[in-house]
């Protein structure tokens, strides 16, 4: 597999040099991609310099007036990515089997256009809405990996809807036409700055006006703090941590204010046993109606705490002891250092055995979690 991916990375490396130009094709009137199949059929494509075909890796497809595509099947399976571009009235509907991948930027300038996602879409680079319509719906992820732009020069909309569905910048968003629409709780995942003309999608119209939210570090404990200005209908906050942003686990249960205009503080000592690793927070405000709005995450970065777990080597296995008396059972898993992971796995004692078939390859992390605290070592 890598070797492939190698491959195409020359393969787009040297496209250039040798001046081969990708083909470009519309869609056949309105069509509906169903399988592969469906994607291969020349009947559904119009091939932009003559003759017939189909879309591969770097070609181009291109949405115009009544040149529709609906795609409802997993194409990043048979190829790596394609480029898009929308004429005026172009429209292109991301369903729930879905599932495509952008190269490089994704422009909608021009008038009546629109991207609806209720699949999954990834952008390499930067998307640009100068005009027209974005909807994610129904469960849709849409993933720009570096930079989203929405000038003022055009008209349109921005519609996130839905718990499931999710919208993540990996750069920074721009919005300086208004802001986005966003119905129920959907996943609002901006890594980069954030502004929007209207505010009310970045840090505004929130149940509750967080002033501070922080993590700190000492020898033993961590100390996470944070403090309201406002609090309309708020139940309670739910703290939860986590050593990936992936898997939270919760930590306590706060109860709210309710409905305060007064700066309210608040506060949570976590005995975390870890040693040299960074390990994130997060907080869940939850109304009285059940609605939750996500504050964070934050990180922190544990040093010099006094070591509770050991591993020994033994022949064909490793030994672990965790030197913390306590009746709580103890859960593990192993990650590798490309990221995957182990089931969990219990067990009744301070001390069990991991045997050496059970490692990835290279380097391990070991997560102990023994109640609200986790343990992270490193197994070579």
């Amino acid at each position: 597999m890598k070797c492939i991916k190698l491959f195409f990375f020359l393969f787009l490396t040297i496209l250039p040099i040798f001046n081969i130009t990708a083909a470009s094709y519309y869609p056949n009137g309105v069509v509906t991609i169903n399988s592969y199949s469906d994607w291969q059929n020349v009947a559904n494509w119009i091939n932009a310099d003559g003759g017939t075909g189909y879309p591969s890796d770097t070609d181009k497809i291109i949405l115009s007036n009544a040149k529709e595509l609906r795609l409802n099947d997993d194409i990043t399976t048979h190829i790596f990515g394609v480029y898009l571009e929308f004429e005026a009235d172009g429209r292109c509907s991301i369903l729930e089997q879905g599932k495509l991948f952008v190269l490089d930027n994704l422009l909608l300038q021009n008038s009546n256009v629109q991207l609806e996602v209720y699949g999954y879409l990834e952008i390499e680079n930067n998307l640009q809405l100068d005009n027209g319509n974005l909807l994610i719906k129904n469960g849709g992820e849409l993933i720009v990996n570096n930079h989203f732009t929405r000038s003022d020069i055009g008209s349109g909309q921005i519609s996130i809807e839905h718990d499931e569905s999710a919208f993540r910048v990996y750069g920074d968003f721009t919005d300086d036409h208004y802001r986005p629409s966003v119905t129920n709780n959907p996943t609002i995942d901006i890594q980069g700055a954030c502004y929007t003309k209207a505010g009310g999608f970045c840090d505004l119209n929130l149940p509750v006006e967080l002033v501070s939210f922080t993590a700190d570090a000492n020898h033993k404990n961590i100390y996470i703090e944070w403090s309201t200005a406002q609090e309309i209908n708020n139940d309670f906050f739910i703290l939860q941590r986590s050593i990936d942003k992936r898997d939270w686990f919760d930590l306590s249960r706060i109860k709210g204010a309710g409905n305060s205009n007064q700066t309210h503080y608040y506060e949570y000592i976590d005995e975390i046993k870890s040693l040299n690793n960074s390990v994130y927070y997060r907080l869940l405000q939850v109304d009285f109606d059940g609605s939750t709005t996500v504050y964070g995450p934050l990180s922190t970065r544990v040093n010099n705490i006094e070591e509770h777990l050991k591993i020994l080597s033994r022949e064909n296995s490793y030994q672990v002891i965790i030197q913390v008396e306590s009746d709580e059972m103890i859960r593990y898993c192993l990650f590798s250092s490309t990221g995957k992971q182990t089931i969990f796995r219990e067990v009744e004692s301070n001390s069990f055995i991991i045997e050496s078939k059970c490692l990835f390859e290279g380097i391990n992390i070991l997560f102990v979690q023994q109640g609200h605290k986790i343990f992270l070592k490193k197994i070579m």
